[in-house]
């Protein structure tokens, strides 16, 4: 990961004090992109096998606590490799941080873990 992604995972994490570092611990190399959109909007692009695991630790972690699951979006890209992109729109209700997880998917031969077993709002 390159040092502007580690900054930018500082960022999107690291308002409380060791969670960045354990963060980049348990999920090191497994985003292919971070940003900031604007102000309190972070989004991180991962790739699908990780997509349960990531959703879960910012869950479920008392120093991430990203508790509700506001919306799920899909769009569609023709004529790309990965077709579909999938955002998953978290919010962490204490501090008013918005979090988007973006997995790309491909047309045929994917499978996607149900987040519903996390957030009763995605079924």
């Amino acid at each position: 990961m390159s040092t502007n992604n580690n900054f930018l995972l500082k960022l999107l994490i690291g308002y409380r004090i060791g969670v960045s570092s354990l963060f980049l611990q348990i999920f090191n190399n497994k985003f292919s992109s971070i940003g900031i959109l604007t102000g309190f909007n972070l989004q991180i692009e991962i790739n699908l096998k990780y997509l349960f695991p990531i959703i879960f630790f910012l869950k479920k972690h008392s120093l991430c606590l990203f508790t509700l699951l506001i919306d799920i979006v899909s769009y569609e890209f023709i004529g790309n490799k990965y077709r579909y992109a999938l955002v998953y729109s978290l919010l962490n209700i204490e501090t008013s941080l918005r979090l988007f997880v973006k997995v790309k998917l491909q047309e045929y031969n994917t499978t996607l873990l149900s987040v519903t077993s996390l957030f009763y709002s995605a079924n």
